[in-house]
């Protein structure tokens, strides 16, 4: 995942997850110097709710340690960075 930053956090469940992923935009913000657009978390940890998002996506995946998110970045990728991906592939 070439240029991806992400960084991990625990949930605060006093908070609520919604604040917590709130607090992580926020602090990723601050280091990073740019916007996430993305948050992941373990599956178990949305409870089954939907959570309404705008300007960023919320992913579930189980390689996320229940309890904690992934606070980050994901760049487009342009034709350039899949053609430079593809030539690599090759060799």
């Amino acid at each position: 995942m070439k240029g991806d930053e992400f960084l991990m956090m625990d949930i605060d469940w006093k908070a609520g997850l919604e604040a917590s992923i709130f607090r992580g935009m926020e602090r990723y913000a601050l280091k990073m110097e740019k916007q996430a657009n993305v948050v992941v978390l373990n599956p178990a940890d949305l409870n089954g709710q939907a959570l309404d998002c705008v300007g960023f996506e919320v992913q579930a995946m189980k390689n996320v340690l229940p309890g904690t998110l992934w606070v980050g970045r994901v760049e487009e990728k342009t034709e350039n960075d899949r053609r430079e991906e593809y030539m690599q592939e090759e060799r």
